[in-house]
C-alpha cells in the first residue's frame, strides 16, 4: 500500500527532525511529460545543445570521462608502490566505499585499487601541476587565439580528461594533453 504525498512528507520531518524541506521544483515534476519531451527531440538536437558552464573550469559537457570501466590506463604518482608507476592496466569496477578504482595490472594480473588522480588514460601526456607547456591545434575561432601560447598546468580534471591551465594573463582553461607541448626551459650551456 502507497502512502500518500501528505503521509509521507509527515514522514519525513519525523525521521529527519523537521530538517526535510520539500523542493518547490519537484512538486510539478512528471516523468511522462520528461519522456515525451525527450521522444521529440532528435539525434541532432541533443548533440547541439550549449555546453554545460556548470564546471568552475568552463570545460565542455561533451568532453568524456577519463576513466570508466573497460578503460585502459597508466598508473602514475605512486609513492608506496613506485614499482607500479608507468605500468598499464585496465578498469574493471570502482569501489564507492572507498572511492578508488579498481584496475588489473597489466604486468602481473593483480587487481590494485587507484585513487583518480593516480590514472590517466592509456597513452595520453602526462603533465604534473607547475609544468609549463605551449597551446597547440585548438581549431575554434576562439581556440585559435590561444594556440602558441604559454600556460602552466594547474591541475588535471579526470571528469572531463583535461587538464587545468593557467596563461600568462591569469585567465585558467581546461584543454586536453593533445593541446598541449611541453615547453622546457631553454638551457644554453654546453656540456664538458
Amino acid at each position: 500500500r502507497a502512502l500518500t504525498s501528505h503521509q509521507g512528507t509527515d514522514m519525513l520531518q519525523r525521521f529527519t527532525k523537521g530538517m526535510y524541506v520539500p523542493n518547490p521544483a519537484a512538486q510539478s515534476y512528471r516523468t511522462e511529460e520528461v519522456i515525451r519531451a525527450l521522444d521529440q527531440l532528435g539525434e541532432g538536437d541533443i548533440d547541439e545543445q550549449p555546453a554545460s558552464s556548470s564546471t568552475a573550469s568552463g570545460a565542455g559537457a561533451r568532453s568524456k570521462p577519463a576513466l570508466a570501466i573497460g578503460a585502459r590506463v597508466t598508473v602514475l604518482g605512486l609513492k608506496n608502490a613506485e614499482h607500479l608507476n608507468g605500468q598499464g592496466a585496465e578498469i574493471v569496477r570502482y569501489n564507492a566505499v572507498n572511492g578508488r578504482w579498481e584496475a588489473r595490472v597489466n604486468i602481473s594480473g593483480e587487481v590494485k585499487a587507484f585513487r583518480a588522480e593516480n590514472l590517466r588514460p592509456a597513452g595520453e601526456m602526462v603533465f604534473e601541476p607547475g609544468d609549463r607547456a605551449k597551446i597547440h591545434g585548438l581549431k575554434s575561432e576562439a581556440g585559435q587565439t590561444l594556440n602558441g601560447q604559454l600556460c602552466e598546468v594547474k591541475k588535471y580534471l579526470h571528469d572531463v580528461s583535461r587538464y587545468e591551465v593557467a596563461l600568462d594573463g591569469g585567465q585558467t582553461k581546461a584543454l586536453k594533453a593533445e593541446n598541449l607541448q611541453p615547453e622546457f626551459p631553454t638551457n644554453t650551456r654546453s656540456r664538458p
